[in-house]
């Protein structure tokens, strides 16, 4: 499944590249945990933003990938920040030169905002409303946003090979906090 959510943005910004092929592109995605996406189109792109609420998981993706870690200071950024404020995590983060911030925000500039694999599965249900209308607002007139969301049969895949596996980003977890049947995240935590 990973591998065509790929495709869709190597595709998208080909599209984009076709019309002018000088357009600058940049992709912003909310929750990107250890930057599978990034690691894979990083060649595609002009400028990889990425806004996680998490830190553990921004230097996990820097240890995990090799080109991303190359690029750090350069086309990717990856921000510690809440996406229910997405464009003023990116606005007023010191990681962008004053002309990366004004090519980012340039209206000819094409921004594909997303939220891929399971991001939208695990965001808690009351502010993702508010985190699409930030999506939307990010990706600006002529952008793209785009969401996926692991199908309910991919949900103990992704369970058994992810967050079983990496409690200390994802925190702990176990089956019980999952129902297969629906395809949600069910937090066992109690107020």
């Amino acid at each position: 499944m990973f591998g065509h959510q790929v495709k869709l943005f190597k595709d998208l910004i080909a599209d984009a590249k076709k019309e002018n092929v000088n357009r600058h592109c940049s992709v912003i995605e909310v929750g990107m945990g250890t930057s599978e996406l990034f690691s894979k189109i990083i060649d595609d792109v002009d400028m990889l933003c990425g806004v996680e609420i998490s830190q553990k998981f921004i230097n996990t993706s820097y240890d995990l990938h090799s080109n991303l870690n190359k690029h750090k200071d350069g086309k990717i950024k990856l921000i510690q920040g809440s996406a229910n404020n997405l464009c003023d995590v990116i606005k007023n983060d010191g990681v962008f030169t004053e002309t990366e911030r004004d090519n980012f925000w340039n209206k000819d500039n094409l921004r594909l905002t997303c939220m891929v694999m399971n991001t939208m599965g695990i965001l808690p249900k009351e502010i993702r409303g508010d985190v699409i209308s930030e999506m939307y607002k990010c990706s600006g007139a002529g952008g793209k946003l785009v969401t996926g969301c692991w199908h309910k049969d991919e949900l103990q895949t992704g369970y058994k090979q992810f967050y079983s596996q990496f409690p200390e980003l994802c925190g702990p977890c176990t089956e019980a906090d999952f129902n297969y049947q629906t395809g949600d995240f069910v937090s066992s935590v109690t107020d």
